[in-house]
């Protein structure tokens, strides 16, 4: 039985990704080739190249398709890329919301396509939660009591860091960089500043409070928290962060 991620001494180039990418994946996909698949690109962003390598013969299904990341020169001198790696892995142990690993090479990671996987938080599992939350929410915020939530945040809900299945109207997330505890507050705010863009940022289209309030309601329920006072003091809140 194979046992992913598979390591390759493999240094892939964007700009011979069509030539180089096919014999790296042989072991995954061995009868892939530039003839019967499609290569698309996704984003170019400066710590990241995202792809996806996806099947012609089955164009109704993608449940084989590919991604692979390529990562930005010199990334890794503030990205922790080995503990990104340990994160998808653990998720993908748990049955969680990240795609399995299939390859790691030198200067990135191929792994599964976006699929319906669902989300959890490790905060049950920590035993020091109330330790910290006592000793720093309270530098944060004047009032503890909301938000109280250490859970393993995204850190980094931008749009194109969700994707959406329009067939089986699911929801995935990708990119786990820069994943770690956080307060679940935070990843709201994140999310919420995303809005605006990254660059030229429009504050223009950041959500209203009502906005923002019928999301959090269906977020509070999700999690099961309906206790949670929705009003404005929360929204000025997760402004904060």
């Amino acid at each position: 039985m194979t046992s992913y991620p598979i390591i390759e001494n493999v240094t892939l180039s964007y700009s011979n990704i069509t030539n180089e990418i096919y014999p790296l994946i042989k072991s995954i996909r061995s009868d892939w080739t530039s003839s019967n698949t499609r290569l698309v690109t996704f984003t170019e962003g400066l710590t990241n190249i995202i792809l996806g390598i996806f099947d012609n013969r089955t164009p109704d299904d993608d449940s084989n398709a590919l991604i692979i990341k390529i990562y930005g020169i010199q990334t890794e001198l503030f990205i922790d890329r080995q503990a990104e790696i340990n994160a998808m892995i653990k998720f993908h142990e748990h049955g969680v919301f990240s795609q399995r690993v299939l390859i790691q090479f030198n200067n990135g990671i191929i792994y599964e396509f976006a699929s319906d996987k669902n989300s959890f938080d490790l905060s049950s599992i920590l035993s020091d939660i109330d330790i910290i939350e006592e000793r720093i929410l309270p530098r944060l915020v004047q009032n503890p009591k909301h938000g109280k939530d250490l859970v393993l945040c995204h850190n980094d809900l931008l749009v194109k860091n969700i994707v959406y299945n329009d067939k089986n109207q699911t929801i995935s997330f990708i990119d786990f960089e820069y994943t770690h505890l956080n307060y679940a507050l935070f990843d709201i705010a994140n999310h919420f500043v995303e809005y605006a863009g990254v660059e030229n940022a429009d504050f223009s289209i950041y959500p209203s409070y009502d906005e923002q309030k019928k999301w959090l309601k269906i977020y509070f329920q999700t999690r099961q928290l309906d206790q949670q006072i929705i009003d404005d003091d929360l929204c000025r809140l997760i402004e904060k962060f």
